[in-house]
């Protein structure tokens, strides 16, 4: 917001009998000051109840009013962005919504929204260069996205390269007896006898 400056003059307020008067020429040297002062005080507690103007005292009474902590580190935009994110936490919000809340707070094109409703988890992509905020995404996203959904963050990159795969193979061989005993006759009584056969089976097994 553009500051609107005013320049105090109170001589021109008084009346063409006492303007000339060098006494109220010296009262209105030390008076205009002391309005100019007065008018930018209450310019800026205008400008404190819009959060994106406000300043280090309007920070503050912002933060206590809504129960934040700032950090010892946190600079005036941080802070600014802290106390958005709080006002803004308010149900319901659709994927559109969400979107452009992460784009505003974290910069657009940085985040990518995608929903499992199946599942019920949300999932955020987000570049590499935002990695440091994730706590603070979770945080943000925590207050928005309903009780019952999991959140993720993960960072996605597109790498181009060669992929290999090998494998073995393995060749075994297995060899069954089996006995054959499907005959009989009736002149046979004693020295009863079998012959069985052998039989050379190779299975190959390929795995990959």
């Amino acid at each position: 917001m553009d500051e609107l400056v005013r320049d105090v003059h109170v001589e021109r307020y008084y009346p063409q009998v006492i303007a000339p008067a060098k006494e109220f020429k010296a009262i209105a040297e030390v008076v205009n000051p002391e309005l100019t002062l007065i008018w930018k005080r209450l310019w800026q507690l205008f400008c404190n109840t819009f959060v994106y103007d406000i300043d280090e005292a309007g920070a503050t009474r912002w933060e206590i009013m809504l129960k934040l902590r700032p950090k010892a580190t946190d600079d005036l935009i941080t802070r600014r962005r802290r106390i958005l994110t709080k006002i803004n936490a308010q149900l319901p919000y659709t994927h559109r919504q969400l979107e452009n809340m992460l784009a505003a707070t974290y910069g657009a094109g940085k985040t990518k929204v995608s929903i499992n409703y199946n599942d019920y988890a949300l999932w955020v992509d987000i570049l590499a260069s935002i990695l440091t905020r994730t706590p603070e995404m979770r945080t943000f996203l925590r207050a928005i996205v309903p009780a019952n959904m999991t959140i993720g963050i993960s960072n996605t990159q597109t790498l181009n390269q060669s992929i290999y795969a090998g494998g073995y193979i393995r060749v075994s061989k297995r060899v069954e007896i089996h006995p054959s005993l499907s005959f009989g006759s009736a002149e046979m009584e004693n020295n009863l006898g079998a012959i069985g056969f052998i039989r050379k089976v190779a299975h190959t097994v390929i795995r990959s």
